[in-house]
């Protein structure tokens, strides 16, 4: 199901900002063998992130959302792939420690663009907007794709969402 924050815009990234190209696959190998074998190359899963920033908008809904959270900015380029897998939050539990409470809000940072595609739990999410996102826990299955030829932007934020 898809969620919208109030007041979201489109993201332009910043011409100083820092990626760092991320490379997951001994992860996905490592911790999830049965499913990765049927990929021929993982090659591409390759992406660019930006840690620990994110939009104004996000941080302040955020902030009133979770007790503590962090945020990073991915860039999939054309050609990018994510397979099929689960989240593991290993950054958020070395950080803040091991947890049950665990949530991603998996936000779309522009509108969708043509070849941009996203699967959760085996529904296509077919069409966002910049300031959708999906909610994921550690057992939630997805994958994302980049066909298009213009980046695709997202955010990840991860943390323990505030209890009543």
């Amino acid at each position: 199901m898809i969620h919208r924050i109030p007041n979201a815009h489109e993201y332009h990234p910043a011409h100083d900002a820092e990626w760092i190209a991320k490379d997951p696959r001994p992860n996905y190998i490592l911790e999830q063998p049965e499913i990765h074998k049927a990929y021929k190359s993982l090659e591409a899963i390759q992406h660019l992130r930006v840690y620990d920033t994110a939009p104004q908008y996000i941080t302040e809904y955020c902030d009133q959302q979770f007790e503590v959270w962090h945020a990073s900015i991915l860039c999939q380029e054309p050609g990018g792939f994510l397979p099929w897998h689960t989240d593991f939050f290993k950054y958020f539990r070395e950080k803040y420690g091991e947890t049950d409470r665990i949530t991603r809000y998996n936000i779309f940072l522009q509108d969708r663009k043509p070849g941009h595609f996203l699967d959760a739990e085996g529904v296509n999410i077919a069409d966002w907007h910049a300031g959708d996102y999906l909610v994921f826990s550690e057992s939630d299955w997805h994958c994302s794709s980049n066909a298009g030829p213009f980046n695709k932007y997202t955010c990840q934020v991860t943390g323990l969402l505030k209890t009543a």
